[in-house]
């Protein structure tokens, strides 16, 4: 009986193993500009994060038509926060036609660590790095296809609140 508890421990032991966080350490100081993750990073099809203490809430309201992996985040308001977040982390998801018009609304607290938050096109590439002092912008889209909000931080402590807001334009009009 004695072995049989000792197997389990040790098994418990090993599958806990690879759940263990690694953060990217904060290298710049009082500086909240990314000092390690590069774009290849934030536009990689591999991205992983690791967080503690961390919430991520929405509210659905008005979707898109966002499919995949994706459509949990198909949501028009958000709000994540983390002690301790590292790494690239996809927190709102949107399908736009060529020609809409939609605003992106923010406020973002970064207390600690590097952080950077950008808007991907549908071809996976960065099209809008955000100013986080700054509270909205309007974005025209280019192509039709998913638009991601796209997060980066490295060991910080951040607490982001989005809305998006759309207007689908029609052509024939």
């Amino acid at each position: 009986m004695r072995k049989i508890c000792f197997v389990i421990l040790f098994v418990m032991v090993l599958t806990a193993l690879p759940s263990c966080s690694v953060h990217i350490k904060d290298s710049n100081g009082d500086d909240v500009a990314l000092a390690v993750l590069t774009d290849e990073d934030i536009c990689s099809d591999k991205k992983t994060h690791s967080l503690f203490m961390s919430s991520f809430m929405n509210t659905s309201g008005r979707t898109t038509k966002v499919i995949g992996k994706n459509r949990d985040i198909d949501c028009e308001k958000v709000s994540f926060s983390a002690k301790k977040f590292s790494g690239v982390y996809d927190i709102q998801a949107s399908y736009f036609a060529k020609s809409d018009c939609f605003t992106i609304y923010w406020n973002v607290e970064v207390k600690n660590g590097n952080f950077a938050m950008f808007l991907i096109s549908p071809g996976g590439e960065i099209i809008h790095k955000f100013d986080l002092n700054a509270e909205s912008q309007s974005f025209f889209a280019e192509a039709e296809g998913e638009y991601i909000v796209r997060i980066a931080g490295e060991s910080a402590e951040v607490s982001v609140k989005l809305h998006r807001d759309f207007i689908t334009m029609r052509e024939d009009i």
